[in-house]
């Protein structure tokens, strides 16, 4: 299964649920990423074909509490209707909104930055997430209170899962096509070397807006090594993509796996 990318947003409490509104709004979304709405998630849990008809049906009915879109479904893939498309919204009236998009299709800063430029779609949440599923190791970045910030998740730990999703036709499940590598080299003031040394954990000393701006750095590195043809070897420092960086900054340099 291809991986994909994920933006979370939990809502706060006792959020308005204006169904006509939220739908309007996911609609946007999708017609922002070049892919048309084909199904739904219909009451009893099931995806369905998309009918004009019978979505505002049940959009508007009295016990709504939900919208679930998808785009065509693959059926070439072997894959359950969350996963069988390349773009999916779901809409939870009290608890969760959930965009995912298959990561070949957009890169992940992408699909957080066009949901937030969705008017109002990201107003009720206190807190958006956006994660790569690979592994059960994500990355992205997270909003709150109209400050843009970047958030890294350890490994193993998940997004929880949308209270209700299931009834919304969304099992949630992640992706696992991709391996993980991850080592640390440094060079020490006091102990000058011809390469660096391996070292076991790093600590990094910084204050909020610099921590945004490392997360912002390596979020773009992972998107660039991503997309790349051949990226052997491909490496970028810290130092030339950061206008905030001091001579007396350490460089931060992320290379290819």
């Amino acid at each position: 299964m291809d991986q994909y990318h994920f933006l979370i947003g939990e809502f706060s409490k006792n959020s308005l649920f204006l169904p006509a509104v939220a739908s309007a709004q996911l609609f946007a979304w999708f017609a922002q990423i070049g892919e048309p709405v084909e199904r739904y998630g219909s009451k009893r849990g099931k995806v369905v074909k998309f009918s004009q008809k019978n979505y505002e049906k049940m959009l508007f009915a009295p016990d709504a509490d939900s919208i679930a879109l998808f785009s065509a479904d693959r059926a070439a893939d072997e894959a359950d209707e969350f996963m069988n498309c390349d773009a999916l919204a779901w809409y939870h009236s009290t608890d969760s909104l959930l965009l995912a998009m298959r990561a070949s299709k957009l890169p992940l800063q992408r699909l957080f930055d066009g949901a937030a430029s969705i008017p109002g779609l990201l107003d009720y949440c206190d807190d958006v997430q956006g994660y790569s599923e690979t592994l059960g190791y994500g990355c992205g970045c997270a909003r709150r209170q109209d400050t843009l910030a970047f958030k890294r998740r350890r490994t193993g730990r998940r997004p929880r899962r949308p209270a209700g999703a299931r009834h919304a036709g969304l099992p949630y499940r992640s992706s696992n096509s991709m391996n993980t590598h991850l080592s640390l080299h440094c060079y020490l003031h006091d102990a000058p070397s011809e390469r660096p040394l391996p070292c076991s954990d790093v600590t990094i000393h910084a204050d909020p807006a610099t921590l945004r701006a490392i997360a912002h750095f390596l979020l773009a590195s992972a998107d660039a090594f991503d997309v790349a043809q051949a990226r052997a070897g491909m490496h970028a420092h810290l130092q030339d993509e950061w206008d905030g960086w001091q001579d007396d900054f350490p460089d931060l340099i992320v290379v290819a796996a």
